[in-house]
């Protein structure tokens, strides 16, 4: 199974230290593809969901940033709801970064 959905995180920065950041905000996002060895499944899915990403970053001097998040759904994906299964789209990433 394939399910593609585009992503819009929206967050805000707390400087707590000199580069030092956390981060909270919401990641609404749209599905765009949903598919099964081929087939179309789109019907089985919600056409939205929401995150809630947390995380901090470090900038360092030399202009290098790591950022590392973890992304908690809000929201269930499947649009079954008579069933005790629930569907979630949970992530976390590292991103490393270069700001000039």
């Amino acid at each position: 199974m394939k399910l593609d959905f585009i992503n819009i995180p929206v967050l805000v920065n707390f400087y707590v230290a000199k580069g030092f950041a956390l981060k909270i905000g919401l990641q609404p996002g749209f599905r765009v593809n949903a598919k099964d060895a081929g087939n179309d499944v789109k019907d089985s899915f919600e056409s939205f969901n929401l995150s809630l990403p947390i995380g901090l970053s470090y900038e360092f001097k030399n202009g290098i940033t790591l950022d590392l998040r973890g992304t908690p759904a809000l929201t269930s994906i499947n649009k079954n709801s008579n069933s005790d299964f629930k569907l979630r789209s949970d992530c976390s990433t590292l991103t490393i970064g270069y700001k000039f």
